[in-house]
């Protein structure tokens, strides 16, 4: 497979995982109600992905890329996430936690090998959005990291 070939692959499933990303956090976002902090955290992350997806769509239609595979990749993943998801704890909010957190890791993978596949293809634009979606996702990844904790305390304080 071409370069070019890989790297509208890699564009189209970071395109699915964004959507994806904003179908989990429009349908989820009520359940952290609890969590003020987590809520509105949540709600930049889903601007975020907007965003992203617009990117994408605007370099795929340059690229004269193919749209069609995008619901296959979502369904996929949503499919990938339901043993994790079923695997974790009862309390909603640090089961979504959970998922969110492997789920940003995994967009992180993605967007660094994005990144690479652009930059050896010369596509600089490309590069550049996917370096700078890598370092949106790092730091929401490292945020959740660091929420899980004082989250799981509280949700095992009202099991107790």
């Amino acid at each position: 497979m071409e370069m070019r070939e890989t790297v509208l692959a890699w564009l189209r499933d970071a395109h699915a995982m964004e959507a994806a990303a904003i179908d989990n956090l429009e349908r989820n976002i009520d359940r952290f109600d609890e969590y003020p902090s987590v809520q509105q955290k949540f709600r930049e992350d889903l601007e975020q992905s907007k965003r992203h997806v617009e990117e994408l769509d605007l370099i795929l239609d340059k690229m004269g890329g193919d749209r069609s595979v995008l619901k296959d990749m979502s369904m996929k993943f949503a499919g990938m996430m339901q043993p994790y998801l079923g695997a974790m704890a009862s309390d909603e909010v640090v089961k979504h936690l959970l998922a969110a957190h492997a789920y940003e890791n995994f967009e992180v993978a993605s967007y660094r090998s994005l990144a690479a596949a652009a930059e050896q293809i010369g596509e600089m634009q490309l590069k550049d959005m996917a370096e700078r979606s890598l370092g949106q996702k790092k730091m929401m990844a490292d945020w959740i990291d660091q929420q899980l904790p004082s989250v799981t305390r509280e949700y095992l304080r009202k099991v107790q």
